[in-house]
């Protein structure tokens, strides 16, 4: 408790009567007084007040003449006003603006007795009755305050710094760490008394030490959580000389000794470990899945070559004379062979999907042709107590903007579930639009799906049943690609089925409306009738296959509609005879020696742009199934693919195709040149 003198009315003097040499002086030194933003009160060698200005009434409470002739010890505690007398008698030389009050805590004594914080300047004072002191005392109550909330602040600053799961680096314009937390000693490996007063670039690298700076000073608004780091590979180094990759998020941050710096640094070592070896089972993925992919590929290839063999030869011994019995034998053996191509379908389709390789082609479908391939279905139920139905409703009618190929797969798929477990009752094919949606729906009183499998339905090489696997065959992909198909056309597919009653699918496919493509009416003269060409008048078709089973297929297949072939063992040999003579139209295989397919059908067509030659139609046969193969040979020139195994149907369609799109190509010559 500090130790005030109570003031006494009864003991007040008078004031001097002049503390200058003159009146002129003393009315100056008076006016200058009032003048004064702070307290002034003049102290005779008595420690008795003298003189004040308004502004020591206001402060201290007291009117002027209660304070004149009082000690000042009234207003200020003993011991300081004694040392306030004595340093302000000192010379003036010694004594000129003396400060007392700093580094310690001085206040002062209203009338009221609260008390306030208070700083002193001293300044001696000649005058007629000897030197006087004269104290200017200023009110610091506001910036005590402010430093006291300062102390707060910086000490909950702390305590924050401390708790922070991060090192926490605080750093000022010059680059110079001026605090720290204990996950920075951790995380560098330094006491913290050994990077206090350290610039930052000893724990980060130069270039990235004075980005930091730079970015932390500039204003708060601008700065707030800017972050380095992010996107590049930045490291941080130890006490030890070892380095480890850093994140770092900087803000600004206000000091009485300007705006610091602080830096978040988080370790991301961890992290950087896991995205490692994230990366590296991604590559890894991928280059399974390209593995997958080309041994499929390969299988395929391989595969097809001999069911070419095995379907060839039945399609061309169908078309002969034979017994009830050989019939019977040929049906098996083309059953047979079919569900081996559909089989090996699925699993490339499947492949395909997992890889992410499906392009979806943007067509339009027609709905009719829909009803009409579902319609086909029909055939396999004759045998069977099955009533086959397709409905094309009023409102699906007409073309869809979606791609067809994979339409009719998914319907199909359905489709031929539905006959192939349904013996007795129905099967009803219904195709509509609901306005945004293509509908398909197929319902079928086959023998059902218990609740408890439904779950399970489009598992891939699951059925619901093992046993059926064994009664009615199948890979147990078909539901499969199914959903996986109508998921990447952002659709639908649902399920509802009861054990022993039957099932039905429902299929919603987003689509607009399109227009129809109206199939081209060529010349009657340039379509191809296979029954006329024979003889010296027939077509001249040159054939390019390596593999003797196929070239047998070939020529058996295309004599049996009266198609004669001349036929070539590779590409360059292919080439050579092409350029010899004229052809109608050019069969090629892919992958033949000495030139494959590709590069022989780029010469060709460079061969006829370099010579002013007619385009000869050519078209790819291939057991090279995918998608982007088709594309790539298409880009190289051809003009169709047809896959192995060939089916005659679909050869004869697309010689009939290219011969005609050509023949109608070179029949306007007048309209070419005028484009």
């Amino acid at each position: 408790m500090r130790q005030y003198a109570k003031p006494s009315l009864a003991s007040s003097r008078r004031a001097p009567e002049s503390p200058g040499h003159t009146p002129d002086s003393e009315a100056r030194y008076r006016g200058l007084l009032e003048a004064a933003p702070d307290a002034m009160v003049v102290v005779n060698p008595q420690g008795e007040i003298v003189l004040l200005n308004v502004q020591a009434e206001n402060r201290f409470g007291y009117p002027r003449d209660e304070l004149i002739g009082q000690r000042i010890t009234n207003i200020i505690p003993a011991g300081f006003a004694e040392r306030l007398i004595a340093d302000g008698l000192r010379s003036p030389e010694a004594a000129s603006a003396q400060q007392i009050g700093t580094g310690i805590e001085l206040s002062a004594r209203r009338k009221d007795g609260s008390e306030f914080p208070i700083e002193i300047m001293l300044s001696p004072l000649a005058s007629a009755d000897g030197v006087l002191v004269t104290a200017a005392i200023r009110d610091i109550s506001v910036r005590k305050a402010a430093a006291d909330e300062l102390l707060r602040t910086e000490a909950r600053y702390r305590g924050l710094l401390e708790a922070a799961p991060d090192a926490m680096v605080v750093v000022n314009p010059d680059g110079v760490i001026v605090l720290l937390n204990v996950q920075a000693e951790k995380q560098f490996g330094y006491p913290r008394d050994e990077l206090i007063g350290q610039r930052v670039t000893n724990i980060i690298p130069e270039g990235f030490a004075e980005r930091l700076v730079a970015d932390g000073l500039r204003s708060p608004e601008a700065a707030l959580a800017q972050q380095i780091g992010t996107g590049i590979e930045l490291s941080a180094r130890r006490k030890d000389g070892s380095e480890f990759p850093i994140e770092i998020m900087l803000s600004p941050l206000e000091s009485p000794e300007g705006i610091l710096v602080t830096a978040a640094i988080r370790d991301i070592s961890l992290r950087r470990e896991s995205m490692d070896r994230l990366h590296a089972s991604e590559q890894t993925a991928i280059e399974s899945a390209d593995a997958m992919s080309a041994f499929l590929a390969t299988m395929s290839h391989e595969i097809r070559t001999p069911l070419n063999g095995v379907l060839g030869m039945a399609q061309a011994m169908a078309r002969g004379e034979m017994s009830p019995l050989q019939r019977e034998r040929l049906d098996v053996i083309q059953t047979a062979g079919k569900s081996l191509l559909a089989l090996l379908n699925d699993l490339l389709d499947l492949s395909k999907i997992q890889a992410g390789k499906i392009e979806l082609e943007d067509g339009a479908v027609d709905a009719q042709d829909l009803a009409d391939g579902a319609l086909a279905f029909k055939a396999l139920v004759e045998d069977k107590d099955v009533c086959f139905r397709v409905i094309l409703s009023p409102s699906g009618e007409g073309c869809w903007r979606v791609d067809p190929k994979r339409v009719r797969q998914i319907l199909h798929n359905l489709v031929s579930n539905a006959v192939k477990f349904t013996e007795r009752g129905s099967v009803v094919v219904e195709i509509g639009h609901d306005g945004a949606n293509l509908t398909m729906q197929v319902k079928d009183t086959g023998i059902g799906i218990a609740r408890d499998r439904l779950p399970h339905v489009y598992d891939r090489f699951v059925q619901a049943d093992t046993s059926m696997t064994r009664r009615y065959g199948g890979s147990g992909l078909g539901l499969a690609i199914c959903r996986d198909l109508v998921t990447l056309m952002d659709g639908t597919i649902a399920v509802d089925s009861t054990l022993g009653v039957g099932t039905t699918f429902t299929v919603n496919l987003p689509s607009a409306p399109a227009e129809c493509a109206k199939p081209a009416e060529p010349d009657a003269d340039l379509v191809l009738d296979p029954s006329a060409a024979t003889g010296a008048g027939g077509l001249r078709v040159l054939a390019a296959e390596d593999n003797p089973m196929n070239q047998l297929v070939l020529k058996t297949l295309l004599g049996e509609v009266g198609i004669e072939i001349v036929m070539v063992d590779n590409g360059e040999e292919a080439v050579a005879a092409w350029r010899a003579a004229p052809w109608d139209l050019v069969l090629m295989d892919i992958q033949m020696p000495v030139m494959d397919g590709v590069s022989a059908i780029r010469l060709m067509r460079e061969i006829e742009d370099r010579e002013h030659r007619p385009r000869t139609p050519v078209i790819a046969l291939t057991a090279n199934a995918m998608a982007h193969h088709r594309t790539e040979y298409l880009a190289a020139g051809m003009d169709a693919v047809v896959a192995k195994p060939i089916s005659l149907t679909l050869l004869l369609q697309a010689m009939d195709e290219a011969i005609t799109s050509e023949a109608v190509e070179e029949s306007a010559p007048a309209s070419h040149a005028a484009r």
